[in-house]
């Protein structure tokens, strides 16, 4: 379930957890509560989590609304590019890159596409390729979130990975210089930004 609140579904996931630690705590902390006991360890537990699921939700709310803002030509800006060999892996040639979203706004990526124009790369079949938002909550668990191929919504400032399974025959000396010429192909990212849907293409 994603909406302009969360970046994906492991990020909603995080939020219902946080309710219904909060309300167990409640019910843990009640008794105590109900006899002025306001600063026993199960009070202070109950009133951590409340300000933890208050302050995930007013930090979700407060990201700027896509609507009837100027779309940019390139809301997603490329921070690294490379190419991978991974031999144990399903599609085990990749094309690896870092996005980061740079508008005011939220922007809704949709699954991408792969242009092979004249002597470009083709890709495996069948296509393969998946998203990675960079976590912007909870941190402590790590720096990005869980791999997902479905649409996601990347927020202002935050970055994105993602991968396209490239022609499994490749060399690694074919793949590091077709992609240091930038042409291996292009990546298509169908975008909704500013409430209007474009696709923006990378040329890698």
């Amino acid at each position: 379930m994603a909406s302009a609140w969360f970046a994906n579904r492991g990020q909603f996931i995080q939020i219902v957890v946080q309710l219904v630690a909060c309300i167990f705590a409640g019910i843990k902390a009640w008794p105590d509560m109900k006899n002025n006991a306001l600063l026993s360890p199960g009070s202070l537990l109950f009133y951590l989590l409340v300000l933890m699921v208050i302050a995930s939700l007013f930090a979700r709310r407060s990201l700027p609304s896509a609507a009837a803002l100027p779309v940019p030509a390139e809301p997603l800006t490329v921070v690294e590019s490379h190419p991978s060999i991974e031999p144990n892996a399903t599609y085990k040639r990749k094309i690896r890159v870092v996005l980061r979203n740079d508008t005011s706004c939220s922007v809704y990526i949709q699954k991408p596409r792969w242009i092979s124009e004249p002597g470009d790369v083709a890709i495996q079949v069948p296509f393969g390729s998946t998203f990675t938002p960079e976590r912007l909550w909870n941190r402590h668990l790590g720096p990005w979130e869980d791999e997902t191929p479905d649409p996601i919504f990347v927020h202002p400032r935050q970055r994105l990975r993602t991968w396209v399974g490239l022609d499994p025959t490749l060399t690694e000396d074919q793949m590091q210089r077709l992609h240091t010429e930038k042409r291996l192909g292009v990546l298509a990212l169908p975008l909704r930004v500013g409430g209007q849907d474009i696709e923006q293409k990378i040329r890698l």
